[in-house]
């Protein structure tokens, strides 16, 4: 994105980011494979939506053991939305159930790689490949 100011004032009125909260996660559960796949739908996870997101997962993914969070909407992802991501991996690798990440955008994949997160998740580049290693496992 260019710094002109014009092209900040279009990217930020753009309706994504006009989005309600409960429009910003969605899940899809597939009962033949039991997988859950919770879709951040918002462009931006940061400390405003991870509160929520925190809400949201609890409230929404019960009885599943494999979960899919999927960035495949998401440019930008901040240190405590992955801080709440890696509690909730805490609480659900100690039940024993399978939590995997999906990061298109490589340059958000390296952050979490430089930051060693790939040795507590799985980091998978598109759905497709998340969904295969999870009816392997």
């Amino acid at each position: 994105m260019n710094t002109d100011l014009y092209e900040r004032k279009n990217y930020l009125s753009n309706s994504p980011l006009k989005m309600k909260p409960k429009d910003w996660f969605s899940v899809n559960y597939r009962k033949e494979t039991n997988q859950t796949v919770v879709k951040i739908n918002t462009p931006r996870a940061t400390i405003n939506e991870a509160q929520n997101f925190k809400s949201f997962f609890n409230n929404n993914i019960a009885g599943t053991t494999k979960i899919i969070i999927d960035f495949g909407n998401c440019e930008f992802i901040d240190s405590t939305f992955i801080g709440t991501i890696v509690k909730i991996y805490n609480k659900f690798d100690s039940a024993n159930k399978n939590l995997v990440l999906v990061v298109p955008n490589k340059k958000q994949a390296s952050i979490l790689i430089i930051n060693k997160l790939d040795r507590i998740f799985k980091i998978y580049s598109n759905l497709e490949a998340a969904l295969n290693h999870q009816k392997i496992n």
